[in-house]
């Protein structure tokens, strides 16, 4: 069984990865992935939070454009938490 993983939840949502889940429980290896995966994408809400504090001093619009952005950060961060826990909880 292959499961769709994104990749990196800032640039296209096209990009897409095939990891091979072991039959059976879910390996370490597997879980620190996800893991791996969630840090990744807080670090990348974190940053993205502090361009928008940066963009704020300087031009409204770029901060409109960037909150847009971020909520679509903190979408993709809960979307791939819940899967990550739905493939601990069903494994």
């Amino acid at each position: 069984m292959y499961l769709i993983i994104p990749c990196d939840v800032t640039t296209s949502r096209a990009r897409v990865y095939k990891r091979k889940q072991p039959k059976g429980a879910m390996t370490l290896e597997f879980r620190l992935q996800c893991e791996l995966r969630d840090i990744e994408s807080a670090v990348t809400v974190f940053t993205s939070n502090l361009l928008t504090v940066c963009v704020a001093k300087s031009e409204r619009a770029v901060t409109v454009i960037t909150s847009k952005l971020l909520s679509v950060c903190v979408a993709n961060l809960y979307r791939n938490y819940c899967s990550c826990y739905l493939c601990f909880v069903f494994s």
